[in-house]
Parts: structure tokens; sequence; C-alpha cells
């Protein structure tokens, strides 16, 4: 199945830059999210939902707005009213902090808490 890009669509990108990883614009949106480290396709669905993005666009039809939207909701989930148990690092015992990481927020110090 070839790709065919309407002419309203000429800022098709091939290839996005989202929280430092590449993702394909061929893909469709939900399924390209998931190429992110710590974004499966139940929360890249409920991540497009959440920013009213239509599940049947590219990933390189998004616009700039769309692209903004999806990447806020990813860094903060929780401010967007996306539940607890969504997310995969419910509670970090030295601090009982409810997080959801992704490849751009872990460093040596969150990693360093989960071996300690």
């Amino acid at each position: 199945m070839s790709l065919v890009v309407p002419e309203a669509h000429q800022q098709f990108q091939h290839i996005l830059r989202l929280l430092n990883t590449n993702v394909d614009g061929k893909r469709k949106v939900m399924y390209a999210l998931t190429e992110i480290k710590g974004v499966g396709r139940r929360y890249a669905n409920l991540v497009c939902k959440k920013a009213d993005v239509d599940l049947n666009k590219r990933a390189g039809e998004l616009n700039s707005d769309e692209l903004e939207r999806i990447v806020t909701i990813i860094q903060n989930p929780t401010q967007f009213k996306i539940p607890t148990w969504f997310l995969n690092r419910q509670k970090i015992s030295s601090t009982e902090r409810i997080i959801r990481f992704c490849r751009t927020q872990l460093t040596r110090s969150s990693v360093k808490i989960w071996n300690d």
C-alpha cells in the first residue's frame, strides 16, 4: 500500500523528533507514538484522544500545535486527568510520588532511586 499525501499537506514530515526520539511520519499517530520509550499503544491512544488528534492521521501530517499538545500530555499526564493507575511507575518508595517515565526523563539519579 502506498502513501498518497494530498496537496493540502505539503508540509508532510517523514521523520519527526519527539522527546529525543525519531518517530516515523508515515505511520498513524497512535502507532508512531509507541516508538517513544515508555509509551505503549493504550497510552498513545489515550494521549491522542486527550489532545483531540484524529487517530486516522499520519504522524507526518500533524501540525506544530497538535505535536505540542501531545508532548505536553506525555510529559504531564496527571494534569490532564489521566488516572494514576494508568501510569507505569505509580509510587516511588522513598518519595511516594506518582510518575510516568519516558526515555527523556530517565537519568542516573532516577535509576539510582530504583536500585536502592
